[in-house]
Parts: C-alpha cells; sequence; structure tokens
C-alpha cells in the first residue's frame, strides 16, 4: 500500500499539471474596455505629418470612441494646419472612422478602411469643411490607415508565457471584444 501512494501522488501531480495545461489550448475572449485603448492611443500621440506636400499636420488629443452599430471605431482629434510656406496656423478638429483589425506585422490592433467623417478648423467656411470631408478619403488613409490604437502586449489575456494573437475584434459601446488564440 505504501508504494502505491508515491505512484498515485505522482500519477494526480501529473494530471493536474496537464489540466493546467489545458486551459492554454483554448481560445479567449476579453473585454478590452475604451479607457485601456484610450491610455494607449494616447502614447502615440502627438502626431506630426505632411498632407501632399501642401500643410503639416499637428494632431493632439486624441478621443477614442465605439460604436457597435456600425462596428466602427471613432477617433476625433485637435488639429493644427500650417502650410510650409505661409507662417499662418490653423486650429480645429477632425473626426475619422475605421475598423479595427489585427495586424501581426507591427503585433497591433490598426485602424482599417479609414473615413474622414466631420473636418472643422476654426475661420474655414462651413462649406469648405463640407467639401473637405467629402473629398477626404485619401487624407483619412494617410492620416489614419494602419496606425496603431494598441499593441497586442497591451490587452492580450495575461496567460503565463504564452504568445496570443487576436483572431476576432467586436466593437461593443464599452470596449473591444476580443478573441485570442494561443500561436501554435
Amino acid at each position: 500500500m505504501r508504494r502505491l501512494f508515491p505512484q498515485r501522488a505522482a500519477l494526480a501531480f501529473a494530471i493536474l499539471l496537464l489540466s493546467a495545461c489545458a486551459i492554454f489550448n483554448g481560445p479567449r475572449t476579453v473585454l478590452v474596455p475604451t479607457e485601456q485603448l484610450q491610455a494607449a492611443l494616447d502614447r502615440r500621440f502627438p502626431l506630426d505629418m505632411r498632407y501632399l506636400e501642401l500643410f503639416d499636420l499637428h494632431a493632439t488629443q486624441p478621443k477614442l470612441q465605439l460604436d457597435a452599430q456600425s462596428g466602427r471605431t471613432i477617433l476625433t482629434m485637435d488639429v493644427v494646419l500650417a502650410p510650409p510656406f505661409v507662417k499662418r496656423t490653423w486650429k480645429g478638429s477632425i473626426t475619422l472612422s475605421g475598423v479595427v483589425r489585427p495586424d501581426d506585422v507591427q503585433r497591433a490592433l490598426v485602424v482599417r478602411e479609414p473615413r474622414l467623417d466631420a473636418f472643422h478648423i476654426d475661420g474655414f467656411d462651413p462649406e469648405m469643411s463640407r467639401q473637405i470631408t467629402r473629398y477626404g478619403g485619401l487624407f483619412a488613409e494617410q492620416l489614419l490607415q494602419d496606425v496603431p490604437i494598441a499593441r497586442y502586449d497591451d490587452v492580450r489575456p495575461p496567460y503565463a508565457g504564452a504568445d496570443w494573437v487576436p483572431t476576432k475584434i467586436e466593437p461593443r459601446d464599452d470596449g473591444l471584444m476580443i478573441s485570442f488564440e494561443p500561436v501554435r
């Protein structure tokens, strides 16, 4: 009887160890709150770029909003426009939206299918702002296409040593519901 105890204890330990490892095999779904995504996005700003060699854009104060109904992520930011050949600058805000997708190369959640939804610059004629918004697809694409919202490390489940990648992302009003699977 005494000889069986170490064998049974070893068998019980092996079963326990295998069952603990099994939790890493299946997908995990995690709700990443909007506040956590906002904090990750804040670390990527300010954003500076030159658009069509016509003006420099300085973007700050990103505000992230998720729209479960449309499945789009909405980003509003304060901007300062400055043509390189004029000493004047214009301040205002722009609103862009897109669909969040995983990018395994950057190991980040990025915005795809960007769209310029609103463009407001102080001192611009409202009709001019509407025209720019209507034809702003190229602008939205250049500004937002493949911009990382968050790195995988910012949002993935904290399972000891396992590497997880997102496979499905579903926007909700309170955050992103992300399904992760372990890398095989």
